[in-house]
């Protein structure tokens, strides 16, 4: 235990105010018991969990007993005091471990602190049990996903999320496409027949991200490395300004699959790159998403789409623009139909064998100019760490002078909000107010 005169009186008023954020009718505890709870990041998942849950305060809240602060350890509720006797917190691995050898790798979970290594792990734990009426709540939005009769989904009783999680907000016009764009993490969950949740989602562990970001964080960008599912998903416990939710309903074959299908591919290893890909090669959170959705049976699934899309959906749109907007507008809504009557005329009404020549004429003229984007964006890439492998990488995102020549699509946030958007299942929710799991 470090002694509270290492701690400066500026640091002592900083951990006792995040105490009080968090537990505010609950009197501090020792300040090397609130800098551990802020190093493992439990006062804020434990605050997360009494609150997610309609008995959370008396299982998961903080209890004081005989002036000691406990929490609960294994279903059981310990002092912290001594828990900090028997754990501590590597942070290079990013990781809570047990001090006598063999060190076991500690979680919090529905039961509390437990043995469970979030990135390395056998089976997918239980994060929480909802209620019954709270699942059947979902299951009926659930089910408006498929837009069918819902006696044609009886053995939908199991359920899949998919949730996007926006933290940059910006109210003015000019940059709230922008604040869309910047990068978004999915968080997928599974609740069965009992209402068991079952949370993950990427992450790189600590020492991954530490030795890919060698380089610096421009020249590591694009190299690729291990990324597992972990579990429970980190987001759940982090503070954000909303949530895009769309609940799927699913039967519970569907749900074994998916969780057998996780757990073999966290164990096997996922090559990470931001750009995406094949989930074979290279993948980030749009393209396990994408995957998932394909286990689920889903047929419609958020497109592949070129880098330039995403650069072009960060632009303000044209009618926000000062003075010349509204102007610009018409315009571009007049253009815009003049075109789309062209196309829809010469689909009609060209034949096909024209049609393909015309397009074949026009894939030979724009060949080369095509290639030579492809190539200078991948020199980009490449400086960015394309050519480099990370640990545990199964692949880099570029290996020889072939992929310099490859036309590179993006698994972009953007598609995947865009899908959800279109989904009667969807919900937005404001998550300012407190941070817990929202359903």
């Amino acid at each position: 235990m470090v002694p509270s005169t290492s701690f400066s009186s500026v640091e002592i008023e900083k951990l006792n105010y995040k105490w009080n954020a968090c537990c505010s009718d609950l009197t501090p505890p020792p300040v090397e018991e609130i800098a551990f709870m802020m190093e493992t990041r439990l006062l804020y998942t434990i605050d997360s969990y009494s609150k997610s849950i309609p008995d959370g305060k008396e299982a998961h809240a903080i209890q004081v007993k005989n002036g000691k602060h406990w929490v609960k350890i294994e279903g059981e509720f310990q002092p912290i005091a001594e828990i900090m006797k028997t754990m501590s917190y590597d942070q290079k691995k990013g990781k809570i471990l047990s001090q006598d050898p063999p060190q076991v790798v500690w979680s919090y979970g529905a039961n509390g602190l437990c043995k469970h290594d979030r990135f390395r792990y056998e089976k997918l734990p239980v994060c929480l049990t909802i209620s019954k009426e709270e699942q059947n709540q979902l299951l009926e939005q659930g089910k408006k996903f498929w837009q069918k009769e819902i006696s044609s989904l009886e053995d939908h009783t199991c359920l899949l999320q998919l949730i996007t999680t926006q933290h940059v907000v910006s109210k003015s016009p000019l940059w709230s496409n922008w604040s869309k764009g910047y990068p978004q993490h999915v968080t997928f969950r599974l609740i069965d027949e009992a209402g068991n949740v079952y949370s993950f989602g990427f992450e790189r562990e600590n020492d991954v991200i530490t030795a890919v970001k060698t380089d610096g964080y421009v020249r590591g960008f694009f190299t690729s490395s291990r990324v597992c599912v972990a579990s429970p998903d980190y987001e759940e416990t982090y503070r954000s300004n909303s949530k895009l939710s769309t609940t799927i309903s699913i039967s519970s074959d569907s749900l074994q699959k998916i969780k057998t299908l996780v757990e073999t591919e966290n164990k096997e290893g996922i090559t990470f790159n931001f750009l995406g890909g094949n989930l074979d090669e290279h993948a980030n959170c749009m393209t396990y998403a994408q995957h998932i959705l394909k286990t689920a049976g889903v047929k419609e699934i958020p497109e592949r789409r070129n880098p330039y899309f995403f650069l072009l959906t960060l632009l303000p749109n044209i009618e926000h623009l000062p003075y010349v907007g509204k102007s610009l507008s018409n315009i571009a809504e007049k253009v815009s139909s003049i075109v789309n009557y062209f196309f829809k005329a010469y689909r009609t009404y060209v034949p096909t064998p024209i049609q393909s020549i015309v397009k074949s004429l026009v894939d030979t003229v724009l060949f080369i100019p095509k290639k030579m984007g492809s190539i200078v964006a991948n020199c980009i890439f490449a400086y960015a760490g394309g050519m480099k492998k990370g640990p545990e990488a199964k692949k880099a995102l570029l290996e020889n002078w072939e992929d310099f020549l490859t036309d590179r699509v993006l698994d972009s946030h953007i598609a995947l909000i865009r899908w959800q958007e279109r989904q009667s299942s969807t919900k937005k929710i404001d998550t300012s107010g407190c941070v817990k799991f929202y359903f």
